[in-house]
């Protein structure tokens, strides 16, 4: 089994930020499937439950807003007994530029809560993501906090289709590609 998590809070007032991003990657990947989520009210989570190429995959959108993700992916883990190296957490970074990726294999939380939870949670830094990046507008001046929390710009909005199409087919590679495939075909990438 492999678990992809997409990182974001809940509810309608953040439906359109710069920190769901990792929502709207795997809706977009979910979609593409054909399927759905479902709440989980065991998992604090939706979830939508996979079959690609004879591997079942589980996606999940914690609701146990940024901060807390942890809670949600360690009941998750648990529950299933997976290994940190059947885990894919796909999230938002300023540090990157928007339309830009980087995916490892394991590091620091680089100052993002949600990684920041989820190591603290699992007690390893070892597990696969994919960042999405959603900095250098020039918009970046004040609270952090404030950035992330806004929506996207209008011109920002306008490469959101490409940017998210190209994270749910990153999703769809890594459960059949190496990791070094992977740091070689989307590190780096600009696809707007």
């Amino acid at each position: 089994m492999k678990i992809i998590v997409g990182l974001g809070n809940p509810g309608k007032k953040y439906v359109n930020t710069r920190h769901n991003i990792g929502f709207m990657a795997v809706d977009e990947f979910v979609k593409r499937q054909n399927c759905s989520f479902k709440r989980s009210w065991r998992f604090s989570a939706q979830l939508a439950e996979l079959k690609i190429r004879d591997e079942k995959v589980l996606v999940v959108k914690p609701r146990t807003y940024m901060n807390l993700s942890g809670v949600a992916v360690r009941g998750i883990i648990s529950f299933y007994r997976v290994a940190g190296n059947s885990l894919m957490v796909v999230y938002d970074d300023v540090a990157i530029p928007l339309g830009r990726f980087r995916f490892r294999d394991k590091g620091s939380a680089g100052g993002h809560n949600g990684i920041n939870s989820i190591i603290n949670a699992l007690k390893t830094d070892v597990f696969d993501r994919l960042r999405i990046g959603i900095g250098d507008s020039g918009e970046q001046s004040g609270d952090l906090a404030d950035y992330v929390l806004d929506e996207f710009s209008s011109s920002e909005r306008k490469k959101l289709p490409d940017i998210i199409a190209c994270s749910a087919e990153l999703c769809d590679d890594w459960l059949c590609e190496d990791k070094e495939q992977l740091k070689s075909k989307y590190n780096g990438l600009e696809v707007c």
